[in-house]
């Protein structure tokens, strides 16, 4: 759940979450809680604490609260991914040398325009993996990895190929040659489009394409505020 709230602050550009699209989206991926109201409260009472709540609007029990991860939240979700990149780079052993550092430094590549520090490193975690074809929360496409290498030394181009099993990219990729972002469209407008065409994909699935992609010079990303609200800033990505 703290990975989740953490995604919505500090790589979607919200400055508070609410509890309900945090708990939407831990069920989509498997991981519903009961009741997400007491376990933020749970992380709030921690020491140290790991959410904050800034805001509340009404009275009853039932009052729409927001709240926000704390620098300490911050911080052991990044230890988080830490682990789990130590993770990936004992996997990356069997993997040939000099296949590996090719997409280590594609994806450094992708990420190098990105001035914050820290949504850098992110965004280089999430394309690396794509390349390498470990998507984050499918651990089912692990079996897919040799097809999928075998597509690529084939000579034959991924980038736009319509294959199902290609990933998300493919899934965007086709949204982009439909002229989909004519208009401005955020990260969730894409995974209700995708979802609406019966590829559900989770929206921490969906950035490292939206981002390989900007840097591609495909689309184009810009900050606006949700809803038309000053409240809350998040990206939209249109044709570039």
């Amino acid at each position: 759940m703290l990975v989740v709230a953490y995604w919505k602050q500090a790589i979607e550009g919200a400055e508070s979450f609410e509890a309900f699209p945090v708990s939407k989206e831990l069920k989509h991926m498997g991981h519903g809680v009961a009741n997400i109201t007491r376990a933020l409260d749970v992380l709030i009472k921690s020491s140290p604490k790991l959410v904050l709540q800034v805001a509340k609007s009404g009275k009853s029990q039932q009052a729409r609260k927001r709240y926000k991860v704390t620098r300490e939240g911050i911080r052991r979700v990044q230890g988080m991914v830490s682990v789990v990149q130590g993770e990936g780079e004992a996997m990356s052993a069997d993997r040939t040398g000099k296949d590996y550092a090719a997409k280590a430094a594609e994806a450094e590549e992708a990420v190098k325009s990105v001035k914050d520090p820290e949504l850098r490193r992110v965004a280089f975690e999430k394309i690396l993996a794509h390349l390498l074809g470990d998507a984050v929360g499918a651990p089912e496409s692990v079996g897919k990895k040799p097809a999928l290498s075998k597509a690529r030394r084939s000579g034959g181009s991924s980038r736009r190929a319509p294959n199902a099993k290609s990933g998300p990219k493919a899934r965007v990729v086709e949204l982009v040659d439909e002229d989909y972002f004519k208009k401005q469209r955020t990260i969730a407008d894409v995974k209700t489009e995708l979802a609406n065409r019966g590829h559900h994909i989770p929206l921490t699935s969906l950035s490292g394409p939206l981002q390989t992609l900007t840097q591609e010079r495909r689309l184009r990303r810009q900050k606006v505020a949700a809803n038309g609200k000053g409240s809350k800033v998040t990206y939209a990505y249109s044709n570039w």
